[in-house]
């Protein structure tokens, strides 16, 4: 759900409980928790110690997950952790897409490059329905 005043969610950190290396750029971080709550299309803020934070689309509720391109340089210290190391979040953020199985009965889902992440998710809750 979002939140207006997104700096009074307090921070969660967790442990990486799986790495997906998808190229040479682009890594998915499986993360040891659940976020239940979050729905496709909601966002996270991803914070690195002495580094900064970023807001992340979020891949998966449960188990949490991250895709992440290295663009910058927190996802660049992102890109260096490894399996059994501690990631911090804030969220979930945003509204999430609108999507109920009572009123569509086919969806077609278009996205390209990083804008995949979050329609995956979408099609992952839509097969549940």
């Amino acid at each position: 759900m979002f939140n207006p005043d997104e700096s009074t969610v307090p921070m969660q950190t967790t442990t990486i409980k799986r790495i997906i290396e998808e190229n040479y750029r682009i890594k998915t971080f499986e993360l040891d928790t659940s976020l239940s709550c979050s729905k496709p299309g909601q966002f996270a803020m991803v914070w690195v110690p002495r580094v900064g934070e970023r807001p992340m689309s979020i891949g998966s509720g449960a188990p949490l997950s991250f895709t992440v391109a290295k663009v910058g340089p927190v996802s660049e210290a992102l890109h260096k952790l490894k399996k059994g190391d501690l990631f911090s979040f804030r969220g979930p953020f945003g509204n999430g897409f609108n999507f109920s199985s009572k009123t569509y009965k086919k969806i077609l889902l278009v996205g390209g490059g990083y804008g995949v992440v979050p329609l995956s998710f979408l099609a992952e809750e839509a097969k549940k329905k």
